[in-house]
């Protein structure tokens, strides 16, 4: 488990979970690079995300070798809170959005646009 804890305020928390190491050092570096992100820790089991959960997340990225989440995944997404999970395919040629609703992207290039579009809709509404 690789924690990182340094961050801004005000930066989107990124969990990278159970993602192969060559990704995710890539999935790393396009988050690394945005000043309104941080990557908050880095898990490769179900155990070791059970036990990161404690730390303020906003958003996870996993990888996927299909369409079906986790299930260990699919909890979040019913919670009180629910927490937005990013699945990328194995390649990188496609991502996912889970959360209140689901968005589809292709390429590694879109993102840092889906996770701040999944923290977004995550966010409780003012007056709601």
């Amino acid at each position: 488990m690789r924690v990182d804890r340094v961050h801004g305020p005000g930066a989107i928390k990124v969990l990278i979970a159970e993602v192969p190491a060559l990704l995710a050092a890539v999935v790393r570096q396009t988050v690394d690079e945005q000043s309104d992100m941080t990557v908050v820790g880095q898990v490769e089991s179900p155990e070791e995300f059970r036990d990161a959960l404690q730390w303020p997340v906003d958003v996870v990225v996993t990888s996927s070798r299909g369409t079906e989440l986790k299930a260990h995944f699919q909890v979040l997404l019913f919670g009180p809170a629910p927490l937005p999970i990013v699945t990328i395919s194995l390649d990188g040629s496609c991502i996912d959005v889970y959360g209140r609703s689901t968005t589809r992207a292709v390429g590694i290039g879109g993102l840092t646009r889906l996770i701040r579009e999944a923290v977004a809709r995550a966010q409780p509404r003012l007056g709601a």
